[in-house]
C-alpha cells in the first residue's frame, strides 16, 4: 500500500511539473492579440456571420480577441444582434452614430496603446458597409 502512494505522488508531481513548464512554455509564444475593427451601417445580413467566424478562427488560433464595432447610424436589426452578442460575453466595444469612423481608428488604436502599453497586437479592419474590404495592420 506505502508503494501505491508513493508511486502516485510521484506521478502527480512529475504531471504537475510538466503542465507548469508546458505553460510556461506556451506564455513565452503566444500569438498576438487582435483587435477587429468592424465598421457598420445596416449590416445586419452580415454583422453575426462576421462576429462568429472571426471569434472562431480567434479561439482556433489560441488568440485573444476584442470587437470594436463603429456604428454608422444603422436603422435595421444591427445593433439588436450586436447587443446579444455582448450579452452572451463576447468582448465588443460599441459605438454608435459615427459620421466618419474609419479616419478614427488609428487614432483610438494609438491612443489605448500608449496607455496601456499594449504594442504587441494586430489590428483588423472589416468595412462591412462595402462588403468587400478587409484591412490589416500589425503593430508590434
Amino acid at each position: 500500500m506505502e508503494n501505491f502512494l508513493l508511486w502516485f505522488l510521484a506521478i502527480y508531481g512529475t504531471t504537475a511539473g510538466c503542465l507548469a513548464v508546458a505553460k510556461w512554455w506556451y506564455g513565452r509564444f503566444r500569438p498576438p492579440r487582435v483587435d477587429y475593427y468592424l465598421l457598420t451601417f445596416n449590416s445586419a445580413q452580415h454583422i453575426e456571420w462576421v462576429i462568429r467566424s472571426t471569434a472562431h478562427l480567434s479561439r482556433i488560433e489560441g488568440r485573444e480577441f476584442r470587437f470594436i464595432i463603429l456604428d454608422s447610424g444603422s436603422h435595421d436589426d444591427t445593433l439588436a444582434i450586436i447587443e446579444k452578442f455582448m450579452r452572451k460575453g463576447i468582448r465588443i466595444e460599441l459605438f454608435t452614430d459615427m459620421e466618419d469612423p474609419f479616419c478614427k481608428i488609428m487614432d483610438a488604436h494609438s491612443a489605448l496603446a500608449c496607455c496601456r502599453g499594449d504594442q504587441d497586437r494586430e489590428i483588423k479592419v472589416i468595412d462591412l458597409r462595402r462588403r468587400h474590404c478587409v484591412c490589416e495592420y500589425k503593430t508590434s
